[in-house]
Parts: structure tokens; C-alpha cells; sequence
């Protein structure tokens, strides 16, 4: 029973630290008192408005609240930090949100004299058209044998790794899906060998290979995109897919990559992000070793389930 009770303290301090860092950091409250929170609001109305006119049939006048909001919230961002590309996405959003309403007969009350002449011409339109045929062209490869060839790698070569192909991945990986497109994932490429060094040992878990590990990234996840208690998972979501789409873009690159498990207590959560100089705001999520093959390697079976063992139909 010690050990029960024992155990069930850890898993409640554990439990406090992640809830009072994402009551304490994240835009549940006090939205629009920094850019970062008022940005994440704009982002999830403008794609809203994205969303709407996306549908098959728009419905004309959807979202007059939404559209009300976003000026009012733009007004407020422009105002207090200038415009950039947040605010120019969301105009764009709404340029083509009046322009549908327009052509509609039912053209918002205030937008029009929200836009300027500018925000027309240089509007990205808020939808794309597509067709199948190029969208299955582009998509069209073997993806089960790429990712059956993707397994986690413990022995790298010396070869240095080109930066360039880390950006590309990171470039791929900027498509990942996030909630109403907020992109909270950040990816820190640790280029200095010591620093690299302590924040691999914070990390336990790379012993016998942590050593030749010459290229390390850690992803984290800005909690001020999130407003809601609902969202308080949310964080560990966007930035474990972007983790698994920068994954596979590593690997496309013919990189070889580990997944290092940040599932840590929160004394080496704060000695990891002291080292970093992190955000407060910002949750790290996972690392990343990388770095090339050498010519013949082993790898964990890893042994998986089988499809009946994991797909359910209800």
C-alpha cells in the first residue's frame, strides 16, 4: 500500500505541473494581453472562414460572428504590433469571405468598410481549387514500403549532416495538420556539441549511442495557441504529428532518425528547459536524434500487432 500511495503522489505532482503550466501559459485567460495569444485567436477565426467557404455549398451570411471578431481582433493586433503575415492571412480570409457574400446578395454589414482596396488585390484566396487526378499524381508512391524502410536508428556514422536537408524536412513538415491550423510545433536544432551533450543526458535514454548522436532536434509546442480547458491535451497532439511528419521528411531526405521519449518528471522538464533558455510558454513534446546510416547497421524487430489487433469497427 506504501508504494500505491507512493506512486499516486508522483502521478499527482506530475499531473499539477502540466495543468498549472498550461492554466498559467496558455490563452484560457488574459487573451489578448500578448501577440502570440491574440495571433493564435486571429488564426483559428480566419480558418474558420477558411473552413466555410471550403464547404460544398456555402451557406450564405455563415459566420457573421465570427467575421465581426476577426476585425475587432485584427484592429486590436494591427494596432498594438502592425500588421504581418497573421493579419495578412486573415484579411485574405475575409477578402474572399466578402467577395463569396457579394456574389451571394448578402455582403457583410462592417467588412467592406474594414478591407481596404489592397486587401482585395492582394488577397491569397482562402480556398484552392483541386482535382483528383493531379492531387493522386502528386501523392502517388509506395508509402508502405517507405514506412516499413523507416526504423528507429542507434548507430550513426561520422558523416556530417547537411543543414540544408534538415530544413527541407522541416519544410514538409510545416504541412501537418494542427488544430484550426494554430501551428503551435517548434523544432530546436541543438547545433552546439556540448549543450547538445547535457540536454542528452537530462534525457536518459539514449545511452550507448547518445555519444554519436551529431545532429539532435527537440519539438515543442506553444501553449498560447490554446484557449480552452478542453485543449489541455491539445499541445502533446499538434506536436506529436508534427514530430512523426518531421520523422518521415528526415527520412525522405535519407536520414536516419530516433525518437528520444520526453516523458520526464518535472525536475529534468525544468533543467532541460533551463538549458535551452526555453519560453516558459513553450512544452517540450519530444527529441529527435539524427544523423546519416553507416554502410550496414542493426536495428530493434521491434515486432508490431497485426491490423485485426489494432483496427476496430464498430
Amino acid at each position: 500500500m506504501l508504494a500505491v500511495a507512493k506512486s499516486f503522489a508522483k502521478l499527482n505532482r506530475n499531473l499539477f505541473y502540466d495543468a498549472f503550466r498550461y492554466f498559467r501559459f496558455s490563452s484560457m485567460f488574459d487573451r489578448e494581453s500578448e501577440s502570440a495569444r491574440l495571433g493564435a485567436a486571429i488564426k483559428m477565426d480566419a480558418h474558420r472562414i477558411e473552413k466555410g467557404l471550403a464547404l460544398p455549398q456555402s451557406r450564405p451570411g455563415f459566420g457573421q460572428d465570427v467575421v465581426a471578431r476577426l476585425i475587432r481582433d485584427v484592429r486590436i493586433y494591427e494596432q498594438r504590433f502592425g500588421a504581418d503575415r497573421i493579419t495578412r492571412v486573415a484579411r485574405s480570409a475575409l477578402a474572399d469571405y466578402e467577395q463569396t457574400s457579394r456574389d451571394q446578395g448578402v455582403p457583410h454589414a462592417n467588412l467592406g468598410q474594414f478591407l481596404t482596396p489592397g486587401d482585395f488585390a492582394q488577397a491569397e484566396s482562402a480556398t484552392i481549387r483541386l482535382d483528383a487526378e493531379s492531387v493522386r499524381a502528386r501523392s502517388h508512391m509506395d508509402f508502405a514500403s517507405f514506412a516499413h524502410s523507416r526504423h528507429s536508428l542507434r548507430q550513426f556514422s561520422l558523416d556530417p549532416v547537411d543543414r540544408a536537408a534538415i530544413e527541407a524536412a522541416v519544410r514538409a513538415a510545416e504541412r501537418t495538420p494542427s488544430v484550426c491550423n494554430r501551428q503551435s510545433a517548434k523544432a530546436y536544432h541543438i547545433v552546439d556539441s556540448a549543450l547538445r551533450r547535457q540536454l542528452l543526458e537530462i534525457q536518459g535514454g539514449n545511452r550507448g549511442f547518445g555519444d554519436d548522436i551529431s545532429e539532435l532536434l527537440i519539438i515543442t509546442s506553444e501553449l498560447r495557441n490554446f484557449v480552452s480547458a478542453a485543449e489541455r491535451y491539445q499541445c502533446w497532439i499538434d506536436g506529436g504529428l508534427f514530430a512523426m511528419s518531421l520523422v518521415y521528411a528526415l527520412h525522405a531526405q535519407g536520414l536516419g532518425t530516433c525518437m528520444l521519449n520526453w516523458s520526464v518528471d518535472p525536475s529534468r522538464d525544468i533543467a532541460a528547459r533551463k538549458l535551452m533558455k526555453l519560453p516558459p510558454t513553450q512544452n517540450i513534446i519530444v527529441y529527435i536524434a539524427v544523423g546519416h546510416y553507416p554502410e550496414s547497421f542493426s536495428v530493434a524487430t521491434s515486432a508490431r500487432l497485426g491490423v485485426d489487433d489494432i483496427l476496430i469497427r464498430l
